[in-house]
């Protein structure tokens, strides 16, 4: 099981050419813990990329956006990593990436691949996971994965 933990701090946060921002926060509010509270930006051309640079490097691991405006189906990349749009079971829409694990990194991409003028965006989240083996039987006994 792949268990996302500790959103590190993000330095800045911009928009590809192409895209500019509607709300007055500028990207701030995508990192405020608040899904509900939603960042929108325009889409004139291309596909909207949202740039960050974290405080510090990090094995990226986990990418979500999570209260969105865009439809099921719509395609969401870091690098080489894609995902769809779902729609969850309390009706907002959301995409989550488990990316693979690779070299700790400070800059991540997320390129949204719609043709939607206006995306809605609640919350980003970016974050480093570990992985948590799960037996397959019942135990009473703890297991410690790190003595492993």
């Amino acid at each position: 099981m792949l268990i996302g933990y500790s959103m590190p701090a993000v330095n800045a946060v911009n928009l590809s050419a192409g895209s500019a921002w509607l709300t007055a926060d500028n990207g701030s509010a995508l990192f405020d813990g608040k899904p509900a509270r939603a960042t929108r930006l325009a889409r004139s051309s291309g596909s909207p990329t949202i740039n960050v640079t974290l405080a510090s490097a990090i094995v990226v691991r986990v990418v979500g956006l999570l209260g969105l405006n865009l439809s099921e189906g719509v395609v969401v990349s870091v690098g080489a990593t894609s995902a769809t749009t779902r729609r969850l079971a309390d009706g907002t829409v959301a995409c989550w990436l488990l990316l693979p694990v690779a070299a700790a990194t400070a800059a991540v991409s997320v390129v949204i691949t719609t043709a939607q003028a206006t995306v809605q965006i609640g919350e980003l989240v970016i974050m480093p996971a570990v992985e948590v083996p799960l037996g397959s039987d019942w135990s009473v006994e703890r297991i410690d994965p790190s003595e492993s």
